[in-house]
């Protein structure tokens, strides 16, 4: 339990050492940590690994320590060593390492049609913004739908021209994109739908990319 005796046996590989190294100790109430916040506690153990790494610098004329821009912490040799002696250390106490394994901190993003709206409101109250409205309700409908079918009408246009003069169907469907983008600046067509044709267009070449790998 915490704060209570407890009894410590090291003893050195006999396999290893002709004289293996032999030691008890028993911890007291005095060798607990007082603190109780774990940032404090991650302070202190730092501060007694550091004292350890340079004794044992000092015993076998190894570098264990570096000093770089956030202090003090292992080199090469001071993790690799540290890291097998001491289990999780490094999730114990990253900042004895340089190299720091913590928790990602993700900022929540929040989304709105601010953009959207502000460019759909663009033409409010000015003629352009009446003469769209007027053709949509001429017809009982929304304005972009009546925008909509003007945009298609010259996308088809566009890609035809592209059949007709370049042999080929690939350059008129990259200038639709152009056309499309007009068209939701000028608020006749919609955003969903444009992000929506957006997707697909990704779908696509995601499926061409994995059909040639």
């Amino acid at each position: 339990g915490w704060g209570v005796q407890y009894n410590i046996h090291i003893e050195g590989n006999p396999t290893e050492f002709s004289t293996p190294y032999i030691m008890s100790s028993s911890l007291d109430t005095t060798n607990y940590s007082s603190f109780n916040t774990k940032s404090a506690n991650q302070a202190e153990l730092k501060s007694n690994i550091i004292t350890i790494a340079t004794e044992i610098q000092s015993y076998w004329n190894v570098i264990l320590l570096d000093q770089v821009d956030i202090g003090t912490v292992f080199n090469a040799t001071g993790q690799l060593y540290f890291g097998n002696a001491v289990s999780n250390l490094q999730s114990m106490c990253p900042n004895l390492f340089y190299v720091q394994v913590t928790d990602p901190v993700y900022a929540p993003v929040t989304y709105s049609n601010t953009f959207m709206n502000n460019v759909t409101a663009r033409f409010n109250g000015t003629w352009v913004g009446t003469a769209l409205s007027s053709s949509g309700s001429l017809f009982g409908v929304d304005k972009q739908v009546i925008g909509s079918m003007v945009v298609i009408a010259i996308c088809i246009f566009v890609v035809a021209m592209s059949v007709r003069k370049l042999l080929s169907i690939n350059s008129g469907l990259m200038d639709c994109f152009n056309v499309l983008i007009v068209g939701v600046a000028l608020t006749i067509f919609p955003f969903g739908l444009l992000a929506l044709i957006v997707f697909f267009c990704w779908a696509y070449i995601g499926r061409v990319l994995i059909q040639l790998a």
